[in-house]
């Protein structure tokens, strides 16, 4: 009843955020097919941009960086990663 859609699987970061709820620092990791520039934000409930970070060319392969959430307010908030040009998002809970 619907048109069938292949999917590639190739070229995608894996990406975790831990610990999930953080109190004071949340860890990123990502896995990059290539090197790649990243920046990351963290995003409020009502789509201010609270948190900016940039952590410029990574190299290829597993990637972390910790993101210090201890000036935020308890709360949801989404952290955007852009590797390359590709963006993903993750729900995050600060306690």
């Amino acid at each position: 009843y619907s048109k069938v859609l292949a999917l590639s699987m190739q070229n995608l970061v894996q990406l975790k955020l831990y610990p999930n709820p953080v109190k004071d620092v949340v860890t990123v990791e990502l896995n990059l097919q290539a090197a790649s520039k990243v920046t990351a934000q963290v995003i409020s409930r009502d789509g201010k941009v609270v948190l900016s970070l940039d952590k410029g060319i990574l190299s290829e392969g597993t990637q972390q960086f910790p993101v210090n959430t201890q000036s935020l307010a308890k709360g949801v908030y989404l952290i955007h990663i852009k590797a390359g040009d590709k963006t993903y998002s993750l729900s995050m809970v600060k306690e």
